[in-house]
């Protein structure tokens, strides 16, 4: 509780030099104590694969709107 506190309190400086991640931005917050038993990579590798399933679907909706010639304007 008092980590998560911490790191909210940080994120929320008044002073915008004072905030977390202000000076190394996010290296510097994924040092925080809240992240300690993050797993980044594992994280990171997820991200790419979502990131990738994203890419697929925008390409299947454009390969629609050009086979049906669809005017979104």
């Amino acid at each position: 509780y008092h980590k998560s506190l911490d790191l909210i309190n940080k994120l929320l400086a008044k002073k915008k030099d004072n905030r977390l991640g202000a000076q190394n931005g996010i290296e510097e917050i994924l040092l925080h104590p809240f992240f300690a038993d993050l797993d980044i990579e594992l994280l990171k590798q997820a991200g790419k694969s979502y990131a990738k399933a994203i890419e697929l679907n925008e390409n299947q909706v454009r390969s629609v709107i050009n086979k049906f010639n669809i005017d979104w304007d």
